[in-house]
């Protein structure tokens, strides 16, 4: 995911209130593989499985700045 793009987006819109993710950890979050028991991770959020921070994460924290 374009982290620091969508965010910019998002607050270049007037329209929009709110950004938010479908959970912050690759290990529970709504982009792990829930077919298999226990969900196998992900790793498209801003943490890993293990909840240190990834990218993403830096990408966020420089939207944020620049908000």
């Amino acid at each position: 995911m374009r982290w620091r793009a969508s965010c910019g987006s998002a607050w270049r819109s007037p329209n929009c209130t709110s950004f938010s993710t479908w959970g912050f950890t690759d290990r529970y979050g709504s982009t792990a593989d829930t077919r298999i028991y226990p969900p196998r991770t992900a790793d498209s959020l801003p943490w890993d499985a293990a909840l240190r921070p990834k990218p993403a994460y830096e990408r966020l924290l420089d939207a944020f700045d620049e908000a």
